[in-house]
């Protein structure tokens, strides 16, 4: 009650500085709680960071909860941020992991157009984002397969990922090489997911 209280008494007396504490903790939650985290950057109506967080650790999100808090994050976004390329296609792999094939190319559609006339550092974002992406947008199985080709090339970097990301790139990988049944390269993959997740705290 007390911490309510005065939250709501910051909030009258100094709203600049709510907005700020919330970006703040946004920021320190990025990595450790995405959830969280964009909650802290709605309430900040930071949406460039909301944007940010939600395109970085949209794959860890998904794994920790599921697409549809991945899809509830992307459509609180207000425009144009909701027409951000990376917000686009992560949309796209939500409604394509809920059984929505049309939604999900359309999306995929739009995103492709709004990447075209990014700048270098964000089309290498973008590229990223995609490329995590295409397994879950993948229609059959020689689209599955294809589609692996880019995550492994991701994981082929050494400097490609960061360790959450990388965490949730090999279980990308690993998925999708349970569902075209490549079972022992499956098994080796998952459990090396399980593994570098358990050491990023993705499985808490």
């Amino acid at each position: 009650v007390m911490v309510q209280a005065g939250r709501a008494l910051l909030g009258r007396r100094d709203p600049a500085l709510v907005r700020e504490l919330h970006r703040r903790a946004a920021r320190y939650l990025a990595s450790a709680d995405p959830y969280e985290a964009a909650q802290h950057a709605f309430l900040a109506r930071d949406y460039q960071l909301a944007t940010a967080i939600i395109g970085s650790q949209w794959l860890a999100l998904a794994l920790r909860n599921d697409f549809e808090i991945v899809d509830e994050l992307c459509c609180r976004l207000p425009a144009p941020w909701s027409d951000d390329a990376e917000i686009l296609i992560v949309l796209a792999a939500c409604r394509r992991s809920a059984g929505a094939a049309e939604s999900a190319k359309a999306l995929s559609a739009r995103a492709l157009v709004a990447a075209a006339s990014l700048k270098p550092a964000e089309r290498r974002s973008f590229d990223v984002t995609h490329s995590l992406a295409l397994p879950v947008l993948a229609d059959d199985e020689d689209g599955l397969i294809a589609a692996c080709a880019p995550v492994r090339a991701l994981l082929a970097e050494p400097k490609g990922l960061d360790g959450p990301m990388r965490a949730c790139a090999v279980f990308m990988l690993g998925w999708s090489m349970m569902r075209i049944r490549r079972g022992q390269e499956a098994v080796s993959l998952l459990s090396e997911a399980t593994l570098r997740c358990q050491a990023e705290g993705l499985l808490d």
